[in-house]
């Protein structure tokens, strides 16, 4: 009995190396993509602590329990985004928007000027709408 060897295509040789390749690369994009989104749900958490606290170098405590305090918005409102970011110790830009409970946007007026928002103002909340406006 005689056994014949079995040849493999170029082309399925090629064909399973493209695939793998395929694979890897949806993969490692994959994987970025968690570490940004986790990186950005850290910075979001810095935010969070910070305006919930005393202490921060940057004085700003806009939460009193359950309510906002409208001296310190006026206050956050008033500073200097770079100088937030910086005390902060953020990397990326941010913005702050207030809503209610039902989604809709909280204004704020500081100096005669309706404000939802406070960060960089590259950032559109709304097709329409700048941070900081």
């Amino acid at each position: 009995m005689v056994r014949k060897a079995q040849t493999y295509s170029m082309d399925l040789i090629i064909g399973s190396v493209i695939f793998l390749l395929l694979v890897i690369v949806f993969l490692a994009l994959l994987l970025v993509n968690r570490a940004q989104e986790t990186d950005l749900r850290a910075q979001a958490d810095i935010i969070f602590a910070n305006f919930d606290r005393d202490g921060v170098e940057s004085g700003v405590k806009i939460f009193e329990g359950n309510y906002l305090n409208q001296t310190k918005i006026e206050e956050l409102f008033n500073s200097e985004y770079e100088i937030v970011k910086r005390d902060l110790g953020l990397q990326n830009d941010f913005c702050i928007v207030f809503v209610d409970s039902s989604g809709g946007l909280i204004s704020f007026d500081i100096e005669g000027t309706q404000k939802h928002s406070f960060g960089h103002d590259s950032i559109m909340i709304t097709e329409n709408l700048k941070c900081g406006e």
